[in-house]
């Protein structure tokens, strides 16, 4: 992997960090991130007008746009259900656990090989994003964090890390049929539209505006953050292997970790730092995969 990919896809990982950051502070999360999404829809509107006028897409190209949607919007309700049945803390990292399918899938469906050390990075990484919750390595501790894995909820979980590793493929070959910020755009339009539906069962429109108007700034950072962060991982995905791209992603929870400290004054554990280290080295490996 070239380090100038290394780079960008690092860099895309601070940005989703520091997005999710905002998230977490916002007082209605969920409301938050189907606000967020609406915004993108409309902030980006006028260049995708331009850009699809340029270069449009096919009416065949659209399975691509529908398949993402569907993905997406699956991922958003696994991710739902297993904080309905797990701690955030639990089930955070298992969620972002796409490692351990990505390097399966992207065999199967696009015939990508890892080499010996890129299984090495995997396993490294997988093994700092799996444990960099627990508070410490006591039996309690342990046996807390074990009966979680024998719950629905890392059902769920484990659900919402598969579409996210089924959909980083699915992009990965999208991208090169669509250009990514057409690409990009149209499923996130789509997947608005099915947020919205779904959490105006939930809050009025009411609700909606309120939230909007108190927390409008963070809403246009985020949208503007994850518009511009998924891009650069759409560009990676197209210049490098699946596999290894969603391998470095999960250096956000590193940057995650380095803004909770700072930020909102989160705690320093033993195993957290050991995971990171983990995380750290395994990406760092990537570079010579």
């Amino acid at each position: 992997m070239s380090p100038d990919i290394v780079l960008i896809v690092i860099f895309a990982s601070l940005v989703h960090a520091f997005w999710n950051l905002l998230v977490k502070k916002s007082s209605s999360p969920e409301l938050f991130l189907c606000l967020s999404k609406i915004t993108e829809s409309v902030l980006f509107l006028v260049p995708f007008i331009y850009f699809f006028i340029q270069d449009p897409y096919s009416f065949y190209d659209l399975k691509w746009i529908l398949g993402a949607s569907i993905l997406v919007s699956l991922n958003y309700f696994f991710l739902a259900k297993s904080y309905q049945y797990l701690d955030m803390s639990i089930a955070y990292p298992i969620t972002r656990c796409s490692i351990l399918f990505l390097p399966l899938i992207a065999y199967i469906f696009i015939g990508e090989k890892l080499t010996t050390l890129g299984y090495v990075s995997v396993g490294l990484v997988t093994l700092g994003v799996a444990t960099i919750q627990l508070r410490s390595y006591s039996t309690a501790e342990l046996s807390s964090y074990s009966a979680a894995l024998k719950s629905k909820g890392f059902i769920y979980a484990l659900f919402t890390a598969l579409t996210v590793a089924m959909y980083t493929v699915w992009d990965k070959i999208a991208v090169s049929n669509i250009p990514p910020f057409l690409y990009f755009y149209s499923y996130t339009f789509i997947t608005s539209l099915l947020l919205y539906k779904l959490n105006s069962r939930k809050f009025s429109v009411a609700d909606m505006k309120r939230l909007f108007r108190k927390e409008f700034s963070s809403i246009v950072l985020v949208a503007l953050s994850n518009t511009g962060g998924y891009l650069l991982i759409l560009y990676a995905l197209s210049q490098s292997d699946a596999s290894i791209v969603g391998t470095l992603r999960q250096t956000s929870l590193v940057f995650g970790f380095i803004l909770g400290y700072y930020w909102l004054s989160e705690k320093v554990m033993i195993p957290r730092v050991v995971a990171l280290f983990l995380i750290i080295v395994g990406s760092a490996l990537i570079s010579f995969a």
